[in-house]
């Protein structure tokens, strides 16, 4: 999925989980799921992310695109790292990363979430396709019915 998608649905997810969990902060928590919700796509170079920080992207595309950025082990490094320093922003950070998972999960390429084990999940929906363009319709006005109707 393109990295539009990515962000809407973390949004999406967030002004969820904010009506159960109460979030000290917000703008830091939003920016937290922004942020984090591109990182698993820090393993390609050519990604958003991959651009601004290219050694440890190259670093990591050793490891192959929807590789270990993209398995529940990257998702517990990345909690067990960020909550010695922020309990709210590892929470945002786990949202976001597996917000992340979840929609690369629906594509033909999928996504190894027991990395390094070969174990697959994968779906119908092609990226940049027209299919991911309506889904992206349909987040951005679930994201504007939750603000219309709380």
């Amino acid at each position: 999925m393109l990295f539009y998608t990515h962000i809407a649905f973390a949004i999406l997810l967030g002004l969820y989980v904010i009506d159960f969990i109460p979030i000290t902060d917000i703008t830091l928590f939003f920016s937290s799921l922004i942020v984090f919700t591109l990182v698993p796509d820090i393993d390609q170079t050519k990604s958003i992310i991959g651009k601004r920080l290219k050694p440890l992207s190259g670093i990591l595309s050793f490891f192959g695109h929807r590789g270990f950025t993209h398995s529940v082990l990257f998702v517990v490094l990345v909690y067990l790292i960020l909550s010695h320093f922020s309990m709210l922003i590892a929470f945002a950070a786990v949202l976001a990363i597996l917000s992340h998972l979840i929609l690369d999960a629906l594509t033909p390429k999928g996504i190894m979430p027991l990395y390094p084990l070969k174990y697959k999940i994968k779906g119908p929906f092609r990226t940049n396709s027209i299919i991911e363009k309506m889904v992206f319709i349909v987040i951005c006005a679930m994201i504007i019915a939750k603000f219309s109707f709380p």
